[in-house]
This record gives C-alpha cells, sequence and structure tokens, in this order.
C-alpha cells in the first residue's frame, strides 16, 4: 500500500500532554481542526489547524505551553493538560501618576546601558514616576548605518529631541526619510510606524514616553515609500509634527528669555508641551505651579543654570535634567548662555 500525505508539509508547533485525545478535544473546543492522527487506534500524536496555527499534539508530560493569540475579547483558557491559551492582545495600561521631584546628572556612575537595536540608554526619571513616564537619554557613538527595522509602539505620547548630531528617519505617511538635527525634534503619534535609517558619530537623543512600560510591534515588510504622503492624518487624535531649526519662532519673555513653541501642544490636542528655551548670562525663566496629573521635567540642552524647583534649589549643566513635581513652580537662572528642553504631558 502506498503511503497518503494527510496534509501538506508546514510549520507547526509542538505541545505535550499525557493524554493526547482529551487535549485534543479540547483544542478543537476553542476553534481547531483535526488534520491527522497517528496511529488510529492509539493515538500519540494529532495535528491541528486553528487561528492560523499548526499545532502537534504529542504523547508526554506536559510543558505547559503558553499560546498567544491576537484579536476578540480577551480570555484565558487552560487545557486538561496544562497548555494554556490566551486570546486578545491586552489594551495598554496607564498607571495613574506618582509625582516627586528627581535629579538625573550626566556625569553619574554606571548610567548607560545597552537597549532596543545596540542603542546606549540613560534613564533620566528613574522612579518612573510610578510607571507612568520613561524619559531615556540615548546615545549612538559611532555613526553609519543603525540596525533598527519598521515598527510602531503602543504609547500616548512619545517625544525625540536631538541633543547632538543628526539621525535619519523614515515615518509612515511622511514621504521621503528625512534628517532630523541637533536643536530638532518630533512626536511619534501614537502606532505610527518608522525606522532609524542613519546616524552621525556621537548621535545624542532625548526621548519621553507616556507609559513607561509600552509595547513596540515590529512590522518588518513595511514599506514607508508605498505609504502616501500625508500630512493631516491623525492616529488617535494626534498629527505627526517635525519642529525644525529653520522653522523656529522665538518669542522673548518679560526676563528677555526666548521660548520656541515646538507645536506639540496643537499637535496633541493639549495632551503635550515641547518647548525651547534660551538663555544669556544672568537672565532667567519661570513657569508652574505644575497642575495634578501632570508631568513637567527640563533638560539643559547646554550650558549652566541655577534652578530652584519648589523650595530645592540646585545647579544643573549640559545634559543634566530634573522633575518638577505637581505642585511646585520652576524657576531657572542661568550662569552662561544656556538652553533648555522642557516638556509636560497631561496624563489625565
Amino acid at each position: 500500500m502506498s503511503r497518503i500525505e494527510s496534509s501538506e508539509v508546514v510549520a507547526a508547533a509542538e505541545i505535550t500532554a499525557p493524554d493526547v485525545v482529551v487535549e485534543t478535544d479540547h483544542f478543537v473546543s476553542l476553534g481547531w481542526r483535526i488534520v491527522d492522527v497517528f496511529p488510529a487506534d492509539d493515538p500519540h500524536r494529532i495535528t491541528i489547524d486553528g487561528h492560523g496555527l499548526r499545532l502537534v499534539v504529542s504523547r508526554g508530560a506536559s510543558r505547559h505551553t503558553r499560546i498567544l493569540l491576537p484579536g476578540g475579547p480577551a480570555s484565558r483558557s487552560v487545557s486538561p493538560g496544562g497548555n494554556e491559551v490566551v486570546f486578545g492582545i491586552a489594551e495598554l495600561e496607564v498607571p495613574p501618576l506618582v509625582s516627586s521631584p528627581a535629579v538625573s546628572r550626566a556625569d553619574g556612575p554606571d548610567v548607560w546601558h545597552i537597549g532596543r537595536a545596540g542603542m546606549l540608554y540613560r534613564d533620566l526619571v528613574p522612579d518612573r514616576q510610578g510607571g507612568a513616564v520613561i524619559a531615556s537619554h540615548i546615545r549612538i557613538p559611532t555613526g553609519g548605518p543603525v540596525p533598527d527595522y519598521p515598527h510602531f509602539h503602543d504609547v500616548v505620547f512619545q517625544l525625540i529631541f536631538v541633543h547632538r548630531g543628526w539621525v535619519r528617519l523614515a515615518y509612515e505617511a511622511q514621504g521621503e526619510p528625512f534628517v532630523l538635527h541637533a536643536g530638532e525634534c518630533v512626536i511619534q503619534p501614537p502606532r505610527i510606524r518608522h525606522r532609524v535609517l542613519e546616524s552621525s558619530d556621537d548621535l545624542h537623543v532625548v526621548e519621553v514616553g507616556y507609559p513607561a512600560e509600552h509595547l513596540t510591534i515590529a512590522d518588518h515588510d513595511f514599506d514607508f515609500m508605498a505609504s502616501p504622503p500625508d500630512p493631516a492624518r491623525v492616529w488617535d487624535g494626534q498629527r505627526f509634527v517635525r519642529f525644525t531649526r529653520a522653522g523656529a519662532h522665538w518669542e522673548a519673555t518679560a526676563s528677555g528669555a526666548r521660548v520656541a513653541d515646538t507645536g506639540v501642544s496643537t499637535a496633541t490636542a493639549g495632551r503635550a508641551d515641547v518647548r525651547v528655551v534660551r538663555l544669556e548670562k544672568a537672565q532667567f525663566w519661570e513657569y508652574g505651579p505644575i497642575g495634578e496629573r501632570r508631568f513637567s521635567m527640563i533638560f539643559v540642552l547646554d550650558g549652566r543654570v541655577r534652578s530652584r524647583i519648589g523650595d530645592s534649589v540646585t545647579h544643573l549643566q549640559d545634559s543634566d535634567s530634573a522633575v518638577v513635581p505637581v505642585g511646585s513652580d520652576a524657576h531657572v537662572n542661568a550662569a552662561d548662555e544656556a538652553t533648555l528642553l522642557v516638556v509636560t504631558i497631561d496624563t489625565d
């Protein structure tokens, strides 16, 4: 008798259970269908298809496999053999803001660690304000092509500000890739696809995201050039915005400080505000008090300043940062010429 192949050869994942038939019946109840059984009189291997995933159910001690399936309402099912199926992708969790003062020094010990795509990260807000906000100083020491891939973030707000050097980026619906130089920024609306293509030597970037922990999803096959330019497109109530040095409009305050609005507040419908502040020696800049459920931080882009945040006085210099907690105001005096990045996020 010739051998009959019951199905085409495709990749499959193996799960194990002491009773293959009982285990298979459970998965059939969840939407899988039987492809083949071996042998018929005493099955010790059954192949099943369902939800875009082929499984081989084999006899043996259970390894308690966990299977994650997107789509549909969130639910969980555990088989008789202890294998778990989780349906649905959990919604983004946004912890409430736990506001507290924080100062990060650029010359602190052991501040850098390796993160995604081999980039170096420094945590600017180690307590992450109860998990609400992450702020990172990111560095790429040696320039050239960046081993990144098309991806997007399940996030409420995200800022990318170039501190030093330059970086070439591609964004969904924004046309050709472009270069972002020191002093320039973009916001990445929720789930906009993007990719870091290339950087200068000694690239430094400040990245601020809300919430602190969020999912990064790869989309390796996404073609940026096949995405028609659409500057007015809205992602979850936000538009892509790119702030450039050439397009900056500076307004003088009563103290003489000059402030540039990056356009982030308008693009996010008030969810966040990002400003660049320039100070000459002995000039000051102040703002606050910070309202409830609002996160605010100052990052020194260059120069030296004396800051009073609430009742606390501290001296900050290039690449240092400080959080202005809820209820406090900030008063910053320039010891010499200085430039500040000021970020505020409404976490309500």
